[in-house]
């Protein structure tokens, strides 16, 4: 790896306001389904992921609530990430067309270390696979849909987050 610490990966982890990126970090590190808030402004948080004995994923967390004073700065706070998770609800069509947005924010990471997290997989009575599909084909992404709630898939995407490392 390049990083100036061995087996530490920055990780962005982005996307609209209320998709759930707080709370799928807090059970990818935890194990557990924590129930956050939506917050006001500007939040950065990091958090260590063991992916195995010798690679750890340092998880940048940036949320930026959609507000006009913080999008200046937002493609220079990820500058330095080797991998993102581009993340929408999929619940709401909504958050899956803001991932448009987010995509040019990462544009220096390969598509193969990105991947597009559709969360609240408990809530969707109905997803629509087929606008999901469109929109990550256009960008050569591949996407997974978790529930940070009922833990699915979250083991699938920390062994993909896990793969991504391990090419750097």
């Amino acid at each position: 790896m390049t990083d100036s610490k061995p087996g530490i990966v920055k990780l962005a982890v982005i996307g609209a306001m209320d998709a759930g990126k707080s709370t799928l970090i807090a059970k990818l590190v935890s194990g557990a389904f924590i129930d956050t808030s939506m917050a006001m402004g500007f939040d950065v948080a990091s958090w260590m992921i063991s992916i195995d004995e010798l690679t750890s994923i340092e998880a940048s967390l940036f949320e930026f609530h959609e507000q006009e004073e913080f999008k200046f700065f937002q493609a220079a706070i990820v500058t330095g990430a080797k991998i993102a998770l581009i993340v929408f609800d999929c619940s709401s069509f909504d958050s899956l067309l803001a991932v448009e947005e987010w995509v040019g924010m990462v544009s220096n990471i390969p598509p193969e270390r990105k991947l597009f997290v559709g969360t609240k997989l408990d809530l969707c009575d109905d997803v629509d696979y087929d606008a999901i599909h469109e929109i990550t084909s256009r960008h050569g992404i591949d996407f997974l849909l978790v529930s940070s709630k009922e833990g699915t898939n979250i083991g699938t995407l920390a062994r993909r987050l896990g793969e991504m490392a391990q090419r750097l």
